[in-house]
This record gives C-alpha cells, sequence and structure tokens, in this order.
C-alpha cells in the first residue's frame, strides 16, 4: 500500500484535498465556542481551537444515565499535534492540559513529527499496527467496510491497543491527571474508540456515544465513520472478555477505586 493511501494519513488530509467525492456527514448539531475554564459547562461536542490541529472538541456535556454531567476542561480530544504552530501550543496550554497521549504508533511519529505540546507532557499510547502502512486499506466515503470494522476489532483484540487505551483512563484516575488531551492522526477512529470506551465507563448511554462518536464525519468532509464500527468493537470485547466489566477490570486495568475516582472527579 503506498503512503498516500493510507487510511489514517487519507482522513487526516481530508476528503476534498484528495479529490474525493464527500458525502454529507451527519449533523449532531455541536456547538462551536470558546474554551471555558474551571470545569464550567459546555454543551455536548463543543469545539476548541488548537492551530495545526484539526478534529479537536472538549468531551464534556455529555449526560449519564443516571443523570449526571460530564464536566467540561477535563478531557479533549484531537487530531494529530504534529503540526501544531506556536499558537497552538498557547492554546493548548491555556486550556490547562497537563498530559497530551498520543494514540499514534512509533512510525507514524517517526515520518509525520511527534506531537508539538510545548510545557504539555506527552505520553505516547499507541493502538492499532506498529508499521505505518495499515493493513486495513483506505476509506470509503459513504459506505461501510469490513476492513474498517476489522480495524476496530482489533482495538480490542490487540493487548497493547487495550493497555494504551486503559493508560488513559489510568491518568484520568489519578491526582494531577487531568486535564487531558488524547488524539491520533485524524482524530477520528482510535480517539473515536478512546472517547468511546471513557464515556461508557463512566456510564454515558450508547446513543450518547455514538453521536460523539459521529461528530468527526463534519470534520472529514464526508461519512467515513458509522457506529457499526463502534458496534463491531464492543461485540469484540463481550467476545474475548465475556462483558464490559470484566474488560474494565482485566482489559483496561481499572478497579473499583480508579472507577470511583474518574467519575468524583469527571462528572458533577
Amino acid at each position: 500500500m503506498t503512503l498516500t493511501l493510507n487510511r489514517r494519513r487519507l482522513l487526516a488530509t481530508g476528503a476534498a484535498g484528495l479529490g474525493l467525492a464527500a458525502v454529507p456527514a451527519l449533523r449532531v448539531s455541536p456547538a462551536s465556542a470558546a474554551p471555558s475554564a474551571g470545569g464550567s459547562k459546555r454543551t455536548p461536542g463543543t469545539a476548541i481551537t488548537l492551530d495545526g490541529a484539526s478534529n479537536s472538541r472538549d468531551l464534556g456535556g455529555y449526560v449519564t444515565a443516571d443523570g449526571k454531567c460530564v464536566r467540561s476542561g477535563k478531557v479533549f480530544r484531537s487530531g494529530t499535534l504534529a503540526g501544531l504552530t506556536t499558537t497552538g501550543t498557547r492554546q493548548l496550554a491555556a486550556l490547562g492540559v497537563k498530559w497530551a497521549f498520543d494514540l499514534r504508533n512509533d512510525a507514524e511519529r517517526y515520518l509525520f513529527g511527534k506531537g508539538k505540546v510545548g510545557t504539555v507532557k506527552p505520553w505516547l499510547a499507541p493502538v492499532g499496527n506498529d508499521t505505518e502502512d495499515n493493513p486495513y486499506g483506505p476509506p470509503v466515503a459513504g459506505q461501510v467496510t469490513a476492513s474498517v470494522i476489522a480495524e476496530f476489532q482489533s482495538y480490542v483484540s490487540f493487548s497493547s491497543a487495550v493497555i494504551s487505551v486503559g493508560s488513559v483512563l489510568r491518568m484520568l484516575a489519578i491526582p494531577g491527571g487531568q486535564p487531558l488531551l488524547f488524539g491520533c492522526d485524524s482524530g477520528s477512529a482510535r480517539s473515536g474508540w478512546t472517547a468511546a470506551v471513557l464515556m461508557t465507563v463512566l456510564g454515558v448511554p450508547r446513543a450518547q456515544v455514538n453521536s460523539e462518536f459521529l461528530l468527526s464525519n463534519q470534520t472529514l468532509g464526508g461519512q467515513y465513520l458509522f457506529t457499526e464500527y463502534l458496534d463491531a468493537a464492543f461485540a469484540k470485547v463481550d467476545e474475548i472478555y465475556g462483558d464490559w466489566a470484566t474488560f474494565v477490570q482485566i482489559g483496561l486495568g481499572l478497579d473499583a477505586g480508579d472507577i470511583t475516582a474518574l467519575k468524583s472527579s469527571l462528572l458533577s
């Protein structure tokens, strides 16, 4: 597979830039607003501005099944920070971010650059295959593909990927682990699964988890993400671990105290 057809690079470049036919993305009515400090509430799906990075937003504002709200200003997701400008690093610092988790693999960081995070502490947490050439193939706009389903299943079947996702949640559960940002290349698939796992652990219903996941389609300029991809990963959890609780405990490495700490600090 050639470098330009790598699925992650293709999504990061954008459909229009590669001459692909863009399919209108699903609209979930996110709000775009300036970052707010102190964990104040934002509308779910609020975009944040990081100059040189795309597909960046706050995970706050979503409501759990028991009526609590995910605090804003605590957890952010984004595309790669390799192109972050000086202005972007200042914007990242202004968010109060302490940790920037890079979900890309070593080959991607070598070829496309490390995250430019300024004074924010970087953390490498690769999810997916260990080579730049993605074995799952390029995306197809407007169509669910077996190759992408297989990629999402690999996020659960590869123990290294599960450990990396778990490291994000474990950091969020400890003092000094927040605010935190995690991102991959386009900020869509690997970041999307990580966000879905976190939101599910917090008790956010699947409908909201799906809506948050699909927001990336708007940035990508076409419908490349489908809820079927998340469904495949969640089904793989049941297949391998038997149930969600076992996945959280054995796979992600979170005990009851970690989950209590997560909910205490991230929910209001």
